[in-house]
């Protein structure tokens, strides 16, 4: 549901986000729920009078569905559209007709239920769009009827002197037509069905932007029907036959609707990314030239709907980002790993561009700093000592005299050894001798 256009990201093109979600508007209208009607004539003569009673009764609804899609995308403003998709209008009504006859001869009253019926009348009609002023269509009407639906016929003799004919047609219609006016989102209007409302980024960060939303139309509902009873009497106990005859087309309005309706408020949430970073520059601090270090930046979701990062550095090419594109999940964190590696000694700076789908904050700059030093000079080796002259002339290594003297064999120390060795093997051949002599 995330889509990216970046012509160049030099350019600092903002990627664009989007969320779509799924309205659901719905109204049902007891419109012709507990309507009564009654129609009655007749018509007298020398021997008395002849007539109907006609009762009507309706139940029924209205029921409207109109399924549409939100699309908010950004960056700032957020705008939001509203698209219709396939919808209906129906009308259901159960009509009943109760007819009766009514006389009198010479002053006596009677009366016989001679017929009753139960109609179902239902009309729907489907249609794709939001039903708003200028959308095709913006309004639709259901309905049925129009023609003679049931009739009746009987012949009763009350009296044997009195005949009576009954007839009955009934002709029934309903029709219900539904136009859309508005729809509400928020603190926005769609009065057509191309319009863009445009929402304000929340200022307190919310994880997502929450729209009641709600649909405004008119609802015009008319029933009616032609009743045509037919109704003649004959008096045969004159002389001649005397006959009374009434026929009728009634018209009647049983519901004549028209109010404005207002459909229960549908719940939009669309989720959002909210990016968070705990600064908004970085100090590699001092570094021999050469020499390499990493930094993990924090990238933190504070949203409902999955970040998404890209990145630009521009600036010293000492710093190099190592991601193009960092995702991160809603209330999570993620990691952008940045390296410095100098080639030169001096100070470095470049700007990480970062481009988001956060609508707040589509581009935020962090900067990065560092500086380069030449690495230390090495020390020289020491330069080896000249030889010393000895007193017979002879040059002598001073590193090594102890050496010399202890194995040289120089002519103090022979002279000296020698003498030693001799007085030493002169006193044991003198012992040697006494000890012969004290054993003899």
């Amino acid at each position: 549901m995330i889509s990216l256009l970046l012509l160049g990201l030099s350019a600092h093109a903002a990627p664009h986000g989007s969320e779509t979600a799924t309205l659901v508007f719905h109204d049902r209208v007891d419109a012709f729920d507990d309507v009564e009607r009654e129609l009655a004539d007749s018509v007298g003569g020398s021997w008395g009078s002849v007539g109907f009673r006609i009762a009507l009764e309706s139940r029924g609804y209205t029921d409207t569905l109109l399924p549409a899609t939100s699309d908010l995308t950004w960056p700032d403003p957020l705008s939001q559209t509203i698209t219709g998709s396939s919808g209906h209008h129906e009308v259901n009504v159960n009509f009943t007709v109760v007819a009766q006859i009514t006389f009198t001869l010479f002053g006596v009253p009677g009366s016989y239920d001679v017929w009753s019926r139960s109609l179902t009348l239902s009309g729907r009609s489907d249609f794709n769009g939001l039903l708003l002023p200028g959308s095709a269509p913006s309004s639709v009407t259901a309905q049925e009827g129009g023609a003679v639906l049931a009739s009746y016929s009987t012949i009763w003799d009350p009296d044997p002197d009195l005949r009576i004919w009954f007839d009955i047609d009934v002709a029934p219609r309903v029709t219900s037509t539904f136009a859309g006016h508005r729809i509400e989102s928020g603190d926005a209007f769609f009065t057509h069905p191309d319009e863009i409302a445009l929402h304000p980024v929340p200022e307190i960060a919310p994880r997502s932007l929450n729209l009641d939303t709600g649909y405004v139309g008119q609802l015009n509902s008319v029933l009616d029907a032609v009743i045509s009873p037919w109704v003649t009497a004959c008096y045969y106990g004159a002389y001649v036959p005397i006959c009374l005859d009434l026929d009728v087309d009634l018209p009647i309005t049983l519901v004549n609707l028209l109010e404005d309706r207002e459909f229960g408020k549908a719940y939009l949430r669309f989720p959002l990314p909210i990016l968070r970073l705990d600064r908004n520059a970085y100090y590699f601090g001092e570094h021999e030239v050469g020499a390499s270090e990493s930094h993990q930046i924090a990238i933190t979701n504070n949203g409902d709907l999955d970040l998404e990062v890209w990145t630009d550095l521009e600036g010293d090419s000492a710093f190099e980002v190592l991601q193009d594109r960092v995702v991160v999940d809603d209330r999570g964190t993620s990691f952008l790993e940045v390296t410095y590696t100098p080639r030169q000694a001096g100070t470095h700076e470049a700007e990480l561009v970062l481009l988001t789908n956060d609508p707040e904050q589509p581009e935020v700059i962090y900067v990065l700093t560092g500086v380069a030093v030449d690495p230390p000079e090495p020390e020289p080796e020491p330069e080896p000592e000249e030889p010393e002259e000895s007193e017979q002339g002879n040059f002598v290594d001073s590193g090594r005299s102890d050496f010399s003297a202890r194995t040289c064999g120089c002519s103090t120390q022979a002279k000296g050894s020698s003498l030693g060795l001799i007085a030493i093997l002169g006193v044991m051949a003198l012992l040697g001798r006494r000890r012969r002599i004290d054993i003899g």
